[in-house]
């Protein structure tokens, strides 16, 4: 029997309301902008999460409960509870009229999230096999001659299925490993087109950790171009979360959360955590905010993780940009560096973005932001990047930042993030 998902049924999830939808083995998605359609393929990247990483972090990755739960957009309250249920022919036993059912109902209460959930299976003789999950507590029906009633425990908030392939065999073990593989494989790609189409003269290999967007193409560049190592052991996490400005109280409340996202990714990619870096702009020139900012963030981070790198940019990247005037302008022929723009400290330089558009940048096309990728890709090319014209404390201390991860962790098993 050729194993196939067979029908997706979702209710209360972001967007969609109450929805069934059956699957073939190719589907074609066709609505209006906005009617769901990302929603409904998030769905299956939310279940490989819950497999991967458990109930509350994948809930948690998604900004919390009222984040993911349908919302009407009027003054009444929102659902309590999600509801999501898969048929498929994943189990050896199983066919389109006795298929496998996995149903997954979430609810919240003041007390925090519950969870109830289903699997369905057709054991090899007699009847079949129904393992139901309340809480922290799972029971294991069969049905036909041979009928039978089991029960065990599992850890608070738990997927269920991610722990319960530690059944034996004979209690349905194999099946629920088999059904717990198949979500856990789950991969949703939502590809921006002018984020992908950014060129990449520079990559002739595949990097495991890109973006599903392809929209963090820079930063795999810096890190790689300082350790080549890196390549392949890269995973960003894009969180907006704003350390810099946040009170002592606030401070510790955004890095726990962040912690929890980071340990989260790290249990979906199945790896160590190497060590971290943690960017964020300064969004000003060099100065005294500089010296005392990073210290402050860097020890409230260090108390969550181990190897830990903050990296405060002054202004943004294009700060940075402005060290590789030769990579600007051999990717537009049409730009132009000015002298005085040569051998500076680009962190003392006021809005290098409107510098770079209106300085550099000129008929037929000025500089964006999505041009990035391919000036940092010019840099690597012509090996401007280990010898930038002019300063910059923040890309000297990335530079630093990113050797000592090479050194302390290239040779453990583990990907730097």
């Amino acid at each position: 029997m050729e194993r196939l998902l067979m029908e997706l049924s979702v209710e209360n999830f972001r967007s969609l309301r109450r929805m069934t939808v059956p699957v073939e083995p190719l589907n074609v998605l066709v609505r209006p902008s906005g009617a769901g359609k990302t929603n409904l393929l998030e769905v299956f990247w939310f279940l490989a999460d819950v497999i991967n990483t458990d109930l509350q972090p994948a809930i948690d990755l998604r900004g919390g409960f009222s984040e993911v739960v349908f919302w009407r957009g009027d003054k009444r309250k929102p659902p309590t509870r999600i509801h999501m249920k898969l048929k498929a022919t994943w189990t050896t036993n199983s066919s389109t009229s006795a298929p496998d059912g996995y149903l997954l109902r979430i609810g919240h209460t003041d007390r925090g999230l519950t969870r109830r959930g289903s699997f369905q299976s057709k054991r090899t003789r007699g009847g079949g096999r129904r393992i139901a999950i309340t809480g922290q507590k799972v029971s294991v029906v069969d049905s036909g001659a041979d009928a039978g009633h089991q029960q065990m425990g599992i850890n608070a908030f738990s997927s269920g299925l991610a722990a319960l392939p530690r059944l034996s065999e004979d209690r349905g073990g194999t099946e629920v490993t088999t059904v717990a593989r198949q979500l856990a494989s789950f991969r949703v790609f939502d590809v921006a087109v002018n984020a992908a189409r950014q060129p990449s003269l520079f990559v002739r290999r595949s990097f495991e950790a890109l973006d599903d967007d392809a929209a963090n193409l820079a930063g795999f560049l810096l890190l790689e171009a300082f350790c080549p190592g890196m390549s392949g052991r890269i995973v960003e996490i894009n969180d907006q979360v704003r350390l810099r400005g946040a009170s002592q109280q606030n401070l510790s409340a955004r890095v726990s959360k962040l912690a929890s996202l980071v340990r989260a990714r790290a249990a979906r990619e199945g790896t160590d955590l190497a060590c971290v870096f943690v960017r964020e702009d300064l969004d000003r020139v060099d100065g005294s905010e500089y010296d005392a900012a990073p210290a402050r963030v860097q020890a409230a981070l260090a108390k969550e993780f181990g190897s830990l790198h903050y990296v405060l940019s002054v202004w943004e990247i294009e700060a940075c940009l402005l060290l590789f005037p030769d990579a600007l302008t051999g990717g537009m022929k049409s730009w132009k560096a000015p002298a005085q723009y040569r051998d500076r400290d680009t962190g003392t330089l006021s809005d290098p973005k409107k510098i770079l558009k209106h300085k550099f940048g000129g008929a037929p096309r000025r500089y964006r932001e999505s041009d990035a990728p391919e000036v940092l890709a010019q840099a690597v090319a012509l090996a401007c990047v280990h010898r930038p014209e002019g300063t910059n404390r923040s890309w000297q201390q990335l530079h630093t930042d990113a050797v000592e991860c090479c050194r302390a962790h290239l040779s453990s098993r583990g990907r730097a993030r």
